[in-house]
């Protein structure tokens, strides 16, 4: 419901003036999109955004895991009990290669 109102509040301001909603706040927002539209309306657009988000979180672990695994034979950590700088590493390389 919050992507909903947030997108709505951002395209607003690209409308001509004539055509805005006017929204106040974000509950404003979410109080008059499910009075005007149902509350069903604060739900469009969910399965795709869970989509992206289950998408984003495989990619990441991927690049991750086979970061991870390159960093042990860099530093020569145990696989079982990898160190901070392997860990770090990984992370870091999982989140840049997945965005």
């Amino acid at each position: 419901p919050f992507d909903v109102a947030l997108v709505r509040m951002q395209g607003d301001t690209m409308k001509p003036v004539a055509e805005r909603r006017g929204y106040t706040h974000v509950f404003n927002a979410l109080s008059r999109i499910s009075s005007e539209e149902g509350f069903g309306a604060l739900y469009k657009g969910l399965a795709p955004n869970i989509l992206r988000g289950m998408s984003m979180n495989v990619g990441m672990m991927a690049c991750s895991d086979q970061a991870k695994e390159m960093m042990l034979t860099v530093t020569g950590d145990d696989p079982k009990a990898p160190g901070l700088t392997t860990r770090i590493g990984a992370a870091c390389a999982g989140g840049f290669f997945a965005a």
